[in-house]
């Protein structure tokens, strides 16, 4: 059942015009509820091809390409301080990053200092620096950009001593079919999101 406003379902507004067309008092509600019939369904229907002709969006989706990815930048996030998605690659020493961010919002350096160890910097603007060590962020492992079954994203504190001070620390690290944490893992790509 499609549901509407109010838990109330398409097939449950059809099956109720029905009901009242054969009922003494089909004069009065048959016309009232077609008119609510026609305005829902006519809603749904614009409203479907509205965001997909829209796309909802002023800039083109990085994920569309195969294995684009952007620096800083890209993301909506009308409702967080600060959000990033950041695709782990096997870790090689030393720069240029092997990292890739596919978009952000409120970030102003990512660093990966050592294999699984990532390192987000917000910008002033979204967490001043004397506030980042009290927030509460959620780290999830993102499906694309992660090579491996059973792999794993969290935020660390206290903050490790790899991570400069005023940064997010977050470590990724993949399992055994077992189960055991066999070792730090770049290959794996997550999301932050600072409410």
């Amino acid at each position: 059942m499609t549901p509407v406003s109010g838990g109330l379902g398409i097939e449950a507004l059809i099956v109720l015009y029905f009901f009242c067309s054969h009922s003494h008092k089909a004069d009065v509600m048959r016309k009232p509820l077609l008119f609510v019939l026609v305005g829902i369904v006519a809603g749904l229907a614009i409203g479907a091809t509205g965001a997909i002709a829209s796309g909802d969006s002023d800039k083109p989706d990085t994920e569309s390409a195969a294995g684009a990815t952007e620096a800083l930048g890209g993301a909506s996030a009308p409702t967080a301080r600060m959000s990033i998605i950041v695709n782990g690659n096997a870790y090689v020493a030393g720069p240029p990053a092997d990292f890739g961010i596919t978009r952000s919002a409120g970030v102003a350096a990512v660093t990966n200092p050592e294999a699984g160890t990532f390192c987000i910097r917000p910008t002033a603007a979204a967490v001043p620096a004397n506030q980042v060590g009290k927030l509460i962020p959620s780290v999830t492992v993102t499906f694309n950009g992660t090579d491996e079954y059973m792999a794993f994203a969290q935020y660390v504190t206290p903050r490790p001593p790899a991570c400069p001070l005023g940064s997010i620390a977050v470590y990724t690290f993949t399992a055994d079919d077992t189960g055991v944490v066999t070792a730090p893992n770049n290959d794996v790509a997550f999301s932050v999101v600072v409410p």
